[in-house]
């Protein structure tokens, strides 16, 4: 999965893991995060969207970020569309 429609589409069926720029994710603390390149450093879950942003969950705890989560703006923010997959059961 390379872009964001399919990642949006394969969103609404699961969870998928994704790679993303996390470099400055230490300072999230909430609001909708875009101070990232594409330059892929972090594996998180992407669990949700919105019109305005992708829900990431980390595995950092509950204390980091909103409770375990960021939300970053659409798009291919943080290269959150360049890599991205989950299991397929037949």
């Amino acid at each position: 999965m390379t872009d964001c429609t399919n990642l949006a589409n394969a969103l609404t069926v699961r969870p998928i893991s994704v790679a993303v720029d996390g470099n400055n994710f230490q300072f999230y603390k909430s609001g909708i995060f875009t101070n990232c390149n594409t330059n892929l450093s972090l594996a998180v879950l992407l669990v949700g969207m919105t019109d305005n942003n992708w829900n990431l969950k980390n595995s950092w705890g509950q204390t980091w970020g909103e409770g375990g989560y960021i939300r970053i703006g659409r798009g291919n923010t943080c290269g959150v569309c360049q890599v991205g997959s989950y299991p397929v059961v037949n």
